[in-house]
């Protein structure tokens, strides 16, 4: 068994939807210029919670939702499901996923005030998770890697990671830090626990992508 997998979303799913993402972020005046976060350790600009629209309504049929900004959100289930193989510095910012749908008979959706009519009854069990600690375990004599100025601005094809390294159940690499990788024994325990979502593939880049539990069929509400 390979020691760890970089970690990607499933997304047969939204195929069989024609659809892009699971859920999509709200944008607002004070967040439209948020950059494609988390691949650095310092905090971004996120206060309060972070608002996403679901595409189908609701999103509860994934543990690890597809999202535009490829943003490591995940259910609290998931998370709590990592931290039981080992602990790893993070910040878990909270995420509210509203129903975003427009359904027969309703008022034509009114910007961020038809968004904070649905507030009340959107869906907290996800959060944005944050590693707030980079590791410096990787191998970079027997890594591909295209090198950038600064270790966070270099691209790794191939991860090869040292010897021994003592891996948590999350985490990324000081160099290559945009790749967010998963260890085998947290592969298991999602696996084992039934966490939908996840996707998995070789260290090298090589293969296709490994499901262990599919994402269930997508139903649309009535209605829409």
């Amino acid at each position: 068994m390979t020691e760890a997998y970089q970690l990607h979303w499933e997304e047969q799913h939204l195929n069989d939807m024609d659809a892009d993402t699971d859920i999509v972020l709200e944008r607002r005046a004070d967040n439209a210029d948020l950059p494609n976060w988390p691949e650095g350790t310092e905090s971004p600009d996120v206060t309060g919670e972070t608002v996403f629209g679901a595409t189908f309504g609701q999103v509860s049929y994934t543990h690890y939702p597809v999202n535009d900004l490829r943003w490591p959100v995940m259910s609290r289930q998931m998370l709590d499901t990592l931290l039981s193989v080992g602990v790893f510095p993070h910040i878990a910012h909270p995420v509210a996923i509203v129903d975003a749908l427009h359904y027969r008979g309703e008022a034509l959706p009114l910007g961020e005030g038809w968004y904070a009519s649905r507030l009340p009854d959107a869906d907290r069990s996800y959060v944005l998770v944050q590693l707030t600690e980079h590791l410096d375990v990787l191998d970079e004599s027997r890594s591909a890697m295209s090198r950038g100025d600064t270790p966070e601005e270099t691209v790794v094809y191939g991860y090869a990671l040292k010897p021994g390294s003592s891996l948590p159940p999350l985490f990324r690499t000081r160099v290559g830090s945009g790749q967010l990788l998963i260890s085998a024994a947290g592969r298991h325990a999602l696996a084992s626990a039934g966490i939908a979502g996840p996707v998995y593939v070789d260290l090298g880049g090589r293969g296709e992508e490994e499901v262990d539990v599919p994402v269930p069929e997508v139903v649309l509400p009535a209605g829409i």
